[in-house]
């Protein structure tokens, strides 16, 4: 086998092709992985707000809200309710 010589011109084209290879693995990975994480990131909000609230039927995060502050932030309120009544 002959050895490749090596050149700007072949660097350049290896550069580009791993980079293509390793951005389409990226890319796949973040689309496989992007569900789960939003799954689990609700889930850890819901089981917060039950160790603190009493018990509700709705789903608080479907309900949230933001509150502005006067710093110019805002505040993430999660209503829950149990039967249509505010328990927290």
């Amino acid at each position: 086998m002959a050895k490749i010589e090596s050149t700007f011109k072949n660097m350049a084209l290896s550069l580009t092709l791993i980079a293509l290879v390793s951005s389409a693995l990226l890319g796949f990975v973040y689309e496989a992985t992007k569900e789960p994480i939003a799954l689990s990131s609700l889930n850890k909000k819901l089981n917060a707000i039950k160790q603190v609230v009493p018990e509700f039927t709705n789903n608080p995060n479907n309900e949230m809200y933001r509150l502005p502050t006067g710093e110019g932030d805002s505040l993430e309120i999660y209503p829950a309710k149990k039967d249509d009544v505010i328990v927290g």
